[in-house]
C-alpha cells in the first residue's frame, strides 16, 4: 500500500508530510490517502475519548474474513451525534431506530443483539 497524502482540517493540503515517530508521536488523527483509500488513524473520537473509552464502545466484526475491532451502533451515534451541530443527522436519526429495532427483535436480520 503506497500513501501519497495526509488530509486533516488544520493542514493545509501541500503540507509535505512524513509518515514516522516524530509525526505520529506530535499529532492526535490522521487521514492517509492511500491507493486502496482514505485510513482514518484517531487518537481521540468525538463523543467517545481516547483510546480506553473508543475500546469500551467497540465490538468484534469479521470484515472480509479478518476478525477487527469496530465501533459498535451505540458507539458510532455517540460519536456521530458529538461531531455535528445541535440537531442530529438524518443517518443518526436512522441509525437510532436500527438500534430500537434490534433491542425489540433480537432474531431480526441485522440485530445487534
Amino acid at each position: 500500500m503506497s500513501c501519497s497524502t495526509l488530509s486533516s482540517a488544520e493542514a493545509p493540503s501541500d503540507l509535505p508530510f512524513h509518515f514516522d515517530a516524530k509525526t505520529i508521536a506530535n499529532g492526535q488523527n490522521f487521514t492517509l490517502s492511500t491507493d486502496l483509500g482514505d485510513l482514518d488513524f484517531l487518537g481521540e473520537v468525538s463523543g467517545l475519548g481516547s483510546f480506553q473509552e473508543v475500546l469500551s464502545a467497540s465490538e468484534v466484526k469479521n470484515v472480509g474474513g479478518v476478525e477487527c475491532r469496530v465501533l459498535s451502533l451505540e458507539g458510532l451515534i455517540k460519536s456521530k451525534i458529538a461531531a455535528g451541530r445541535d440537531q442530529p443527522r438524518p443517518d443518526v436519526a436512522v441509525d437510532r431506530a436500527a438500534r430500537e429495532i434490534s433491542m425489540c427483535c433480537p432474531n431480526c436480520e441485522g440485530s445487534t443483539k
